[in-house]
């Protein structure tokens, strides 16, 4: 996308003028296909396509009308659509296309689809960082929708761990109860990994999550957990 809009400016087919004035005028469009892009699996290089985004996105921010822009206000400004469209690929009941005139996203609901989408929403949120404070009810409930397919369960697993290492601690402690019941559906099948999420959340923010231990779900008592339990209990 970069090189394209380098060959034509430089190229004198548009000037750099009507150039903005186009990516502003198609924003939104250029945003979805960009995130949608951010889901590609790239076994060669993993954070690949989130690194491609990104640099594309600091572009486009360059061309919001009225100066400057920036990556987080542009993801902040279009997440609500991007969720719309992430529980769309996650729901198995859609099977049609959410494709709206000029953007990019095609779901059958597919096992497919919903990894993808997934994949995309995970790179959304470690470029969001604290800007996803205010979405993180949604972000929550969006992630609660595949604790039923197995399917996505493990890339689901991913999200959660880059949610917790990306977003501040300090803003999970409202949704905590409901973040350990939701993880905690996952221990028969992904033990270890949901241990170390939940460890990160309880052990290693103690301090910052204590007051809200009090309204957690019992925790059995595996040896899996612990250190979990030890500090609730504490």
């Amino acid at each position: 996308f970069l090189e394209y809009l380098h060959r034509t400016a430089t190229s004198g087919q548009i000037s750099l003028d009507d150039l903005h004035g186009e990516i502003r005028g198609n924003q939104s469009d250029i945003i979805d296909a960009v995130v949608w892009e951010m889901g590609i699996d790239d076994p060669t290089d993993k954070e690949g396509p989130r690194e491609r985004a990104k640099e594309c996105m600091d572009f486009v921010a360059l061309c919001v009308p009225g100066g400057r822009s920036s990556m987080a206000k542009l993801l902040t400004q279009h997440f609500p659509k991007m969720l719309e469209r992430f529980n769309a690929a996650l729901d198995l009941s859609i099977m049609k296309s959410v494709q709206s005139p000029g953007t990019w996203w095609f779901t059958e609901g597919s096992d497919k689809d919903g990894c993808h989408a997934l994949r995309s929403l995970r790179n959304v949120i470690v470029l969001m960082k604290e800007d996803m404070k205010q979405f993180l009810p949604v972000a929550i409930s969006t992630l609660k929708q595949v604790l039923e397919r197995k399917a996505l369960q493990s890339t689901a697993l991913s999200v959660w761990s880059d949610l917790v290492h990306s977003v501040p601690a300090t803003f999970f402690g409202p949704y905590l109860c409901q973040m350990v019941g939701h993880l905690m559906d996952l221990m028969d099948g992904f033990a270890a990994e949901t241990v170390q999420i939940l460890e990160h959340l309880i052990h290693s923010h103690r301090r910052d999550l204590r007051k809200h231990f009090h309204e957690l779900p019992f925790l059995p008592r595996t040896d899996a957990l612990r250190r979990v339990n030890r500090i609730i209990d504490d």
